[in-house]
């Protein structure tokens, strides 16, 4: 047997019960219990269904054709001939194209003397002027979102939550960092750039090691262990504290007079303590927290004709998995959601599963686990491994199997090769927001459709025309702009072979009374366009950015605008490219947005018990060493939270508030430099302005204040004190 296979042998012999169960043809295939209740019938409607959609789908987007790493390189389905017509039919579709794209980003443009043939057979240079414009238009947009540390924050809506709002921002802060959402942020806005959409997967992962230690742990009197609220073994060497309670009275933090575990602050400290040394099973949490990636756009199928991925009756994810990590998994949730017989019958009929499962392939079969599109320039198959990988389709459709006439939102995991479903449920058991856990960073908008236009393809008809004349400059300054004569008879060496070949290093001899003007003579081709095609190829890199909205003055050198020298020149150049730009960081707000939101949502969601952090305070850093603050949060003081508070980009939010606070405060200048008769008629005027603004407290902002003066003359003040002025008209209004 092979090694991968006594592996997997010897992994899920604990696991087998005492006899396989039985098919009966009626009971569903998939283990876990679930909320989605469905027969054998209504689970075999699902995935064919599901497995039809997935077809259709590749069909549509033209991964059937592209999922090859070098799908240009089939002569089986080249369609025509001809320079820049295309000669595969897979370079007209959807991923076909993005692709290319990507390749060309990459400065990979081997493909071009397979697909585009022409000049590009004879020479292959590339201008990366749009990948030069694409690279400076994403280190635009991610300094808009990403320029202030931090980039988000999270903003109460009613009052009463401001406190637990500021918690939960320190706290979201920490958690974000730790999950490194900036820089996948980063990515996401890159890929978008390039391919006109990108996008991102969210989820709640607990990456750790189970392993066993001697250790004293706290038993209770009858000698048996006594738990955490965490469920994890007290040891000698935990924390006890004071228990702290909020006086109803005041609203402040008191001390019970109990003492609790610090780790949880909840389980209280027995009268005795009494530890016993014994072999116990822990578990190290590596990391455990929200995570988001970029899922690779040739594993993504959502419906062309979707305007959202939302709203697609269905989208598909592929994923290469190892069926040792699919086993572990396994185990963990069954063993954390079963129970009794339950339990038992899970696992044993996922026993079943993994053994047919086991059956397949080492090799991954998917862009975003194999080498066949980074790397496929270099011939590099895709990779293999010793242990088996289990090729996942994850579902997230929109379905009525259970016939009741209701569609449901359903996630559901299968093995692609031999369709075994592996788990399915409702989707709002899955994510907080019973929303697909898919987000989508574009620009350039389709109208009506879930993607966009990256700038790779928005400039692509301007760079293969610079490519194109530089290709053609190239071919006529190299060897084939000359015409070479040779005479084999004016050479002894030539005489004794006329095919001599020249260059090759070997001393020619001259034969009697010849010349070497009579043995070779070298003609140039007259090239008087060469100098035209550079002008051309220099338009139309002007042309590139002046549309980009990311040309600088060095730019304009390109053409000769002279007037980008001054600093007149240099401003506008600026302000133009600021507007421009202003339309791609609309289209990128909405996706850069929601899986922030989407993070927070998960991390509400899953705190079940109190975290330390180390928190930094806004432009400083907490403690010498950049040691920080270290904080505690417990799983009230965020409880629906996602009710209450709201997440915004805080460069964003920041410009709103200085724009409103800025007109704000002409108003209550204005407001107060009216006459008192005035601002009494004026002044809910100026409230509704300011609450307009949202700026906070209008109403005791805006009050009508009589201004006292001295009485004509200089006089003595009346004992009352200063006199109001005297009445004036109101101007009209």
């Amino acid at each position: 047997m092979n090694h991968h296979s006594d592996q997997v042998d010897r992994m899920l012999e604990p696991l087998e019960g005492e006899e396989p169960i039985a098919d009966d043809g009626i009971s569903p295939r998939m283990p876990f219990p679930t909320s989605y209740v469905l027969n054998r019938d209504q689970e075999e409607s699902l995935c064919t269904h599901a497995m039809r959609r997935l077809e259709e789908m590749e069909r549509e987007s033209g991964r059937d054709i592209c999922g090859n790493g070098q799908w240009w390189g089939d002569d089986s389905i080249q369609v025509n001939q001809g320079e820049n017509e295309g000669l595969h039919r897979g370079a007209k579709t959807w991923m076909g194209k993005r692709h290319v794209f990507d390749k060309h980003y990459k400065n990979d443009v081997g493909y071009r003397s397979g697909l585009l043939g022409g000049i590009f057979a004879e020479s292959n240079l590339a201008a990366p002027i749009a990948r030069r414009v694409t690279r400076q238009m994403t280190a635009r947009a991610v300094n808009y979102f990403f320029g202030t540390d931090p980039w988000f924050a999270v903003y109460p809506v009613g009052i009463m939550d401001k406190d637990r709002a500021d918690k939960a921002d320190r706290y979201l802060r920490w958690k974000m960092d730790q999950a490194k959402l900036r820089r996948t942020e980063e990515l996401a806005i890159e890929r978008a750039f390039v391919l006109g959409e990108s996008v991102v997967k969210t989820s709640w992962v607990n990456r750790g090691q189970i392993y066993r230690t001697n250790a004293a742990v706290l038993v209770d009197e009858q000698g048996k262990d006594v738990l955490g609220a965490d469920g994890d073994y007290i040891l000698e060497d935990d924390l006890w504290i004071a228990e702290s309670v909020t006086d109803p009275a005041t609203g402040q933090p008191v001390q019970s007079g109990l003492m609790v575990l610090k780790r949880d602050g909840q389980t209280p400290q027995p009268p005795v303590l009494t530890f016993v040394p014994k072999l116990i099973t822990r578990r190290i949490t590596h990391y455990k927290g929200p995570e988001a990636k970029v899922v690779n756009f040739m594993d993504f199928l959502c419906p062309l004709e979707a305007a959202s991925i939302q709203l697609a009756d269905c989208v598909a994810h592929l994923y290469d998995k190892p069926l040792m990590e699919l086993a572990d998994e396994w185990q963990k949730e069954i063993a954390a959601n079963a129970t009794g017989e339950d339990r038992q019958r899970a696992m044993r009929k996922s026993v079943d599963l993994l053994r047919q499962l086991s059956r397949g392939s080492g090799e991954t079969s998917t862009a975003q686990n194999s080498n066949a599109v980074d790397d496929s320039i270099n011939g590099a198959s895709r990779g293999t491994t010793t242990v088996p990988i289990i090729e996942i389709v994850e579902f997230h459709l929109r379905y009525d199997s259970d016939g009741d006439g209701i569609l449901e939102d359903v996630m559901l995991i299968m093995d692609r090769k031999s369709r075994m479903p592996i788990f399915y449920d409702y989707e709002a058991n899955i994510t907080p927001d019973g929303l697909r856990p898919f987000s989508c960073t574009r620009v350039n908008e389709v109208q009506g459709r879930w993607y966009g236009m990256g700038s790779m393809e928005q400039f692509e008809s301007s760079q293969q025309i610079i490519d194109l004349l530089i290709n053609r400059y190239n071919f006529s300054q190299s060897s084939s702009g000359k015409q070479v004569f040779f005479n084999p008879a004016c050479t002894l060496e030539g005489r004794r072979n006329p095919n001599l070949l020249l260059n090759s290093g070997v001393t020619l001899t001259l034969a009697p009374g010849k010349t070497a003007q009579e043995a070779l003579s070298v003609i140039y081709l007259e090239e008087n366009k060469g100098e035209n095609l550079m002008e051309l190829a220099e338009f139309f890199m002007q042309l590139m950015m002046n549309e980009s909205g990311v040309a600088n003055a060095n730019d304009g050198q390109v053409s000769g605008m002279d007037s980008t020298k001054l600093a007149t020149g240099i401003r506008n150049v600026e302000k133009s490219g600021q507007e421009v730009f202003s339309l791609h960081l609309g289209h990128l707000e909405p996706g850069v947005a929601e899986p922030l939101d989407k993070m927070c949502k998960l991390v509400f969601a899953n705190l079940d018990q109190m975290e330390v952090y180390r928190y930094f305070e806004d432009g400083e850093i907490g403690g010498e060493g950049g040691s920080g603050e270290l904080r505690q949060i417990n799983p009230g003081d965020i409880a629906n939270m996602e009710i209450d508070t709201r997440v915004l980009l805080t460069r964003y939010r920041g410009e709103q508030i200085l724009e409103s606070y800025t007109r704000g405060w002409e108003i209550v200048e204005k407001f107060y430099g009216q006459p008192y008769e005035v601002q009494v008629q004026t002044a809910e005027m100026a409230r509704s302005m300011l609450k307009a603004m949202q700026i906070a407290n209008a109403d005791k902002i805006i009050v009508p204040v009589q201004v006292p003066v001295a009485p004509p003359g200089g006089g003595q003040l009346p004992p009352g004190g200063l006199t109001p002025r005297p009445r004036q008209a109101p101007p009209n209004l």
